[in-house]
C-alpha cells in the first residue's frame, strides 16, 4: 500500500526523508517500508509492505499533520493509485535480506583535535616520533565503518580515511591517541549550506532548486595551511577520548578492519627549520635539484628519480637531500676521472617499485637504519651493481622492442591533493616521439585521477569544483620537475578516455630549433580552418594516436594516390559506401607484415594515420608494385605535409569474440527467444567451469584455452603431472582463501561511507535474474574446486623436484652439471622478479598498491569491488603481452638452443649409431649435446626458484614464486625431447618404463606416443605426449 506525503521540504533526497521518517516508523513498529521523493518538489510517497502497517500509520498522521524537519508539516494520506510493483519486490528481498545476521555497527571515538606530520626515528634510542606540521583544533566524531573511517567535525566538515590506505594504526595510552600511517592522502569535504540555503529550508526565504551538499576539498575545510601539506604529510594523528574505550578498542581490533598496534610515540610538535620541518627541507632540495639540472652535474633522469622519492612519499626531503649531495659528488669525480656513472635510473626505479624490500614505512616496528640516507645510498649500490651484471639478460629483453614500437617516457599522475612521479616506463610510439626520438625524456603523460589512482566519479551530492579548479591549474600552469616546467601538449583520443594527456618541456632538438608547443603542433598541419575547439583538439590527437608500426614511404620506394569515395544517389540522399577505407597493394602488405609488433598475424587490413590522414587500408591485390591510395574527401581531416611516414596504430589480425553480455540477452528475450536456450548455454559453461580442476587434463586445457602459459609450455606440463602420479588437483587451493559475503553489501543506516547512489533491488524473473539466480559461486567453490589441501606426504613441488633428479641422472649418465649454472640462473631470477615487480606497479592503478603475481602471470587485473574499469581492461591487454614477452625471454634463455629439426625420427636414431661409436662417455656426451646446456640451465633455474627468502641473500626471494613455474615446465620440456632421442624415434614400449613421450611414463600395454617426426615444436600443443587424448 502506499501513502502520499504533501509539503515535503524540497531539498530532501530519498535518504535524508527515509531519516527523517524513521523515528516515526520505529514508534509503531513498522520495519518494512520504503519511501521516496520528487526532486525541486513537495511530494512524496511511502510504500508498506503489509497494508496493516499502512493503516497503522494513516490513523496516526493521516489526520493531522505531521512534524517534519525544521518544524514543517507535512500531510499524509493514503494514494489513490496502486504502489509500485517493483517497489514492492524491492521491499520484500530487502525482507529477506535481514534475516541474513550482519555486524555492520560502527564503533565511534570523540576525539578532540587532528594533526597532520611525518614520521621519524630520533634520539639515542632511535624512538619514533610524530613531527606536527598542523593541528586542526575542532572536536568531532571518528566512526569506523565498513570500508573507512569517518571523522566528523563538530562545524560539518568531514574527512574519510579508506581502509586500503592505512598501512598501520598506532595506539598510544599516554596521551591516548591513534596515529595513522597511511599511503594516500584522505578525502575532504566541507558542507555545503549557507545562510541562505538555512533560510531556505526554514521555509523563510525563496525557493531554489536543490544543491550539493558537500564540497571535495583540497585539505582540511577552512584551512588554507593545511592545503600546503595535505599532500606530503601522511601521518595523521587523532586524540580520542570515550568512557567505553577500552570495550570498544576490543571490538575494533576483533573486526580486523585495518592493522592495530599498541606502541608509544613520541611527540615533536615545533619541528626544526630546514630539518624536520616539511617545507623549508622541501625548499632547499628542491634548490639543489635545480642547480644540478642548470649545471649538469647529474643526468636529468636522476634528478626526476630524486624527486620521486619525495613526491610519492618515500623520503623526506631532508633525507633526499643528504642522497642528492653524495650522489652530485660522485658524478663530478666520475666524470673528471672519465669513469662510468656511479648509478642509472633503474637502481632508483627498483628501489621505489620493491614495496617487499624497498624503502620501508616509519612505523614502530621499522629497522631505524633502513631510512638513514648512507644505507639507503649503499643499498641502492647493491642494485646497481646487480644490475650491471645481469646486463647482457636485461638488455635481450629490453631492446628488441624499444627503438622499433616503444620509448621510454616519464609518467605523472594529477589527484586532488598531489602529483606522483613514475618511470621512465615504455610507451607505444606516436608521432610525436618518433620525430624527436632523442628528446622523449622532455615528454610526459600525465593522467588525471583520484587518490586512488581510479577515476573521479560523479556523486550527486559532492561538488568537485576546487577539485576541477586544481585540475584547470595544473593544465594551465604546467608540472616543475627539476627545474623543468612540463607543460600541456595534446592527446589522443584513448588517452582522453583515460583521462591522460601529454606534456612537455621545452627543448633544443637535433637540428637545433628550440621547440615549444606552438612550433610542435604547427608542424603536425594546418588546423586555422577549424572554428570548433573540440574538434580542432581532436584533430590534433590524431599525432598521438599510438602508433608502434611505421613505414618510410621514400625509402621503400612506395607511391601514393588519390581516389574518389565510392558513392550511390538515393533519392535525395547521397550514400557513402567507401567511408575512410583506402586500398593498399599486396607488395606493401608484405613489407608491413615483419615491422608489426610480435604476435600479430597476417593482417589484410591496416589502421593508419598518414600526415592529416586517418582510416584503413585494405589489401586491393588487383594493385600494381607498391601502391596505397587513400580517399583524401573522406581520409584527410586536415592538410599537413608531414607525409613522410605511413603509420600504423592496429591491424586487423585476428577476428573478435562475439559476447553474449546482459545487452544483448535482453534484448533477444524481447525478441522472443526461449528461455531454454539461455539455460542451456549457461549450463554448459557452468558445468565447464566446474570441470576445470577436476583432473590434471582438464587444467592444462582450461590454461591453454585461455592463453595462459603457452609460450612456456604451461598446459602440456600441468597435464603431465597426473601421469606421473602427481596429484596437482588435491593441493590446488585452501578453503580459507575466500570468504563468501553470502549477500549483497546494502548501505548501512549508520554508514558515513554510503557515498554512492541509493540502489534499489529486487528478485527479478526476467531471464537475466533467473541466470543471476542459478550461479552459486560458494557452492561451485566448494564442490567442484575447492579441495582440503593435503598435509600428508611431500608437496608438488618436492614430488617434481624428485622425479626430475632421478630421471635427468637416469638418462643423461650423471652428466649434466647444473650447479655451474646457478649464477645464471640466479641472474635469470632477477631479472623475472625486477621486471615481474615494475609490472606489478606499473599497471596497477596505484603505485603504492601493487598488482599480485597471480594477476600478472595470468595477464588479468582484478578488481575487487566488481567488474574491470576502462583502464584496467586497456591495461590487462597490455599486462598480457608485456608477461608473454617476459616469459618467452625466460623460456628463451633457459633453452639455449635452434631447433635441429633436419635429422629426425629413425633417421636420427643411426645418424647417432653410425657417427659417435667412440667410448660409453662420448656416446653420452655427443647424445646429450643439442640439450645438455638447456637442461642445465633450466634446471639450475628450478633450483633457485624453489629457493626462499631464508635460503638466499636475496631478501626479496619468496615474495614472487612463478620463476620456478617457467623453469619446471623448460625441464620438463627438454628432459622430454631428450628422451625421444635416446629413443631413437621408436615407439616406447610400456613394459620399458617409457610412454607418453614423458619420462618414465607409462600409458598401459598399448603403444605410447614419442617423436613426432613434424618439423614443428610440438610442445607448445596441449595434447603433446598424450596419446590417450590423441
Amino acid at each position: 500500500m502506499e501513502v502520499f506525503l504533501s509539503n515535503v521540504p524540497p531539498h530532501l533526497t530519498d535518504r535524508t526523508l527515509e531519516k527523517e521518517l524513521r523515528p516515526y516508523m520505529n514508534a509503531l513498529d513498522i520495519t518494512e517500508w520504503s519511501c521516496s521523493s520528487k526532486k525541486d518538489n513537495k511530494l512524496g510517497w511511502v510504500i508498506f509492505l503489509y497494508q496493516e502497517d499502512a493503516n497503522k500509520f494513516l490513523r496516526r498522521h493521516g489526520k493531522q499533520s505531521m512534524a517534519g524537519p525544521k518544524a514543517t508539516r507535512i500531510f499524509s494520506s493514503r494514494d489513490s493509485t496502486a504502489p509500485d510493483p517493483f517497489a514492492l519486490k524491492s521491499l520484500t528481498h530487502r525482507l529477506q535480506d535481514k534475516s541474513n545476521p550482519d555486524d555492520n555497527d560502527s564503533i565511534k571515538f570523540a576525539f578532540t583535535h587532528l594533526a597532520c606530520g611525518h614520521n621519524s626515528f630520533g634520539g639515542d634510542q632511535k624512538a619514533l616520533v610524530f613531527h606536527q606540521q598542523y593541528r586542526f583544533n575542532q572536536r568531532g566524531l571518528s566512526k569506523f565503518c565498513k570500508r573507512m573511517l569517518v571523522l566528523k567535525f563538530d562545524n560539518g566538515s568531514k574527512v574519510e580515511i579508506p581502509y586500503s590506505s592505512v598501512f598501520e594504526m598506532i595506539h598510544s595510552s599516554q596521551p591516548t591517541t591513534f596515529t595513522l600511517i597511511l599511503s594516500e592522502p584522505p578525502r575532504f569535504y566541507s558542507s555545503k549550506i549557507d545562510l541562505q540555503e538555512t533560510m531556505t529550508r526554514l521555509s523563510l526565504g525563496p525557493r531554489k532548486p536543490q544543491q550539493k551538499s558537500l564540497v571535495r576539498c583540497l585539505g582540511i575545510p577552512n584551512s588554507r595551511e593545511h592545503v600546503k601539506y595535505a599532500s606530503a604529510c601522511l601521518v595523521y594523528q587523532l586524540a580520542v577520548f570515550d568512557p567505553d574505550f577500552d570495550l570498544k578498542m576490543i571490538t575494533l581490533e576483533k573486526k580486523g578492519l585495518l592493522g592495530i598496534t599498541h606502541s608509544y610515540v613520541q611527540l615533536n610538535q615545533t619541528p626544526a627549520h630546514g630539518m624536520e620541518d616539511y617545507h623549508s627541507s622541501w625548499a632547499r632540495f628542491y634548490d639543489l635539484l635545480v642547480a644540478a639540472g642548470q649545471r649538469n652535474t647529474m643526468p636529468f633522469g636522476i634528478l626526476v628519480q630524486l624527486q620521486s622519492l619525495v613526491w610519492n612519499n618515500f623520503l623526506h626531503p631532508r633525507s633526499a637531500h643528504v642522497i642528492a649531495v653524495s650522489l652530485q659528488a660522485m658524478f663530478a669525480n666520475a666524470k673528471a676521472t672519465n669513469k662510468p656513472e656511479p648509478i642509472s635510473e633503474q637502481a632508483f626505479k627498483s628501489l621505489r617499485e620493491n614495496t617487499h624490500n624497498g624503502i620501508p614505512f616509519p612505523c614502530h616496528n621499522t629497522d631505524p637504519k633502513l631510512l638513514d640516507p648512507t644505507e639507503i645510498l649503499d643499498h641502492l649500490f647493491v642494485i646497481e651493481k646487480r644490475l650491471r651484471s645481469e646486463k647482457d639478460y636485461r638488455s635481450a629483453l629490453l631492446e628488441p622492442d624499444m627503438g622499433n614500437h616503444h620509448a621510454l617516457v616519464f609518467k605523472a599522475m594529477v589527484t586532488p591533493t598531489r602529483i606522483t612521479l613514475h618511470g621512465p616506463e615504455p610507451e607505444p610510439m606516436n608521432r610525436i616521439l618518433r620525430r624527436f626520438l632523442n628528446q622523449t625524456n622532455y615528454f610526459m603523460r600525465v593522467t588525471f585521477c583520484d587518490e586512488d589512482g581510479g577515476d573521479l566519479f560523479f556523486n550527486p551530492r559532492v561538488s568537485y569544483d576546487q577539485i576541477f579548479n586544481r585540475y584547470r591549474e595544473v593544465l594551465n600552469g604546467g608540472i616543475p620537475i627539476a627545474g623543468r616546467i612540463y607543460q600541456f601538449l595534446g592527446f589522443s583520443h584513448s588517452s582522453l578516455r583515460s583521462h591522460s594527456a601529454w606534456f612537455s618541456a621545452p627543448f633544443v632538438d637535433d637540428d637545433g630549433q628550440l621547440q615549444l608547443y606552438g612550433n610542435i603542433i604547427k608542424a603536425l598541419g594546418d588546423f586555422e580552418h577549424i572554428e570548433i575547439p573540440a574538434k580542432c583538439a581532436a584533430r590534433i590527437g590524431q599525432a598521438f594516436s599510438e602508433t608502434p608500426t611505421f613505414i618510410n614511404l621514400t625509402e621503400d620506394h612506395i607511391r601514393h594516390s588519390n581516389i574518389p569515395d565510392v558513392k550511390s544517389q538515393d533519392g535525395d540522399i547521397e550514400r557513402v559506401f567507401s567511408d575512410v577505407v583506402g586500398t593498399i597493394s599486396q607488395e606493401v602488405l608484405e613489407l608491413v607484415w615483419p615491422r608489426l609488433p610480435r604476435g600479430s598475424l597476417i593482417p589484410t587490413c591496416l589502421q593508419i594515420r598518414w600526415g592529416g590522414v586517418k582510416g584503413m587500408l585494405s589489401l586491393d591485390s588487383r594493385l600494381p608494385g607498391q601502391t596505397i591510395c587513400v580517399r583524401r574527401e573522406s581520409m584527410e581531416k586536415f592538410p599537413s605535409n608531414d607525409v613522410e611516414n605511413l603509420e600504423i596504430c592496429d591491424a586487423a589480425s585476428r577476428p573478435l569474440k562475439l559476447v553474449l553480455n546482459r545487452q544483448m540477452i535482453k534484448i533477444m528475450e524481447d525478441l522472443g527467444v526461449d528461455n531454454n536456450f539461455f539455460l542451456q548455454l549457461q549450463k554448459r559453461e557452468v558445468d565447464r567451469l566446474r570441470a576445470v580442476t577436476a583432473d590434471a587434463y582438464n587444467t592444462g586445457t582450461f590454461l591453454h584455452l585461455q592463453g595462459v602459459g603457452s609460450t612456456f609450455f604451461l598446459p602440456s606440463s600441468i597435464k603431465s603431472l597426473e601421469n606421473y602420479g602427481i596429484d596437482l588437483t588435491s593441493q590446488l587451493y585452501d578453503r580459507t582463501q575466500i570468504n563468501f559475503l553470502g549477500r549483497d553489501e546494502g548501505v548501512d543506516d549508520d554508514d558515513e561511507d554510503a557515498v554512492g547512489p541509493n540502489h534499489k533491488y529486487y528478485r527479478s524473473e526476467k531471464i537475466l535474474g533467473v541466470l543471476y539466480r542459478n550461479v552459486d559461486e560458494k557452492q561451485i567453490w566448494d564442490e567442484d574446486i575447492s579441495r582440503v589441501v593435503s598435509k600428508a606426504g611431500p608437496s608438488v613441488w618436492a614430488q617434481f623436484v624428485g622425479l626430475m633428479q632421478r630421471k635427468i641422472k637416469e638418462y643423461s649418465a650423471g652428466l649434466i652439471r647444473w650447479e655451474t649454472r646457478l649464477e645464471e640462473a640466479k641472474s635469470l631470477r632477477n631479472v623475472y622478479e625486477d621486471t615481474v615487480g615494475g609490472f606489478m606497479t606499473q599497471y596497477s592503478d596505484s603505485h603504492m598498491k601493487q598488482l599480485t603475481e597471480v594477476e600478472v602471470f595470468c595477464g588479468s587485473i582484478s578488481n575487487k569491488l566488481g567488474s574491470q574499469t576502462r583502464r584496467q581492461k586497456d591495461n590487462s591487454k597490455k599486462l598480457k603481452q608485456e608477461f608473454d614477452r617476459l616469459a618467452e625471454h625466460m623460456t628463451q634463455h633457459m633453452r639455449r638452443k635452434a631447433r635441429n629439426t633436419e635429422v629426425q625420427g629413425a633417421e636420427a636414431y643411426n645418424y647417432v649409431q653410425n657417427t659417435f661409436f667412440a667410448s660409453q662417455d662420448d656416446y653420452y656426451e655427443r647424445l646429450l649435446e643439442p640439450n645438455r646446456e638447456a637442461l642445465e640451465v633450466s634446471y639450475a633455474c628450478l633450483m633457485v626458484g624453489m629457493q626462499t627468502e631464508n635460503e638466499s641473500e636475496y631478501e626479496s626471494w619468496g615474495y614472487l614464486e612463478r620463476f620456478k613455474v617457467i623453469a619446471a615446465s623448460v625441464v620438463l620440456k627438454e628432459l622430454t625431447e631428450l628422451v625421444n632421442r635416446i629413443t631413437g624415434g621408436r615407439l616406447v614400449d610400456g613394459a620399458e618404463g617409457g610412454g607418453g613421450g614423458f619420462v618414465g611414463v607409462s600409458s598401459g600395454s598399448s603403444f605410447s606416443y614419442a617423436y613426432s617426426g613434424y618439423d614443428v615444436d610440438v610442445g607448445q600443443y596441449p595434447n603433446y605426449g598424450y596419446s590417450q587424448y590423441l
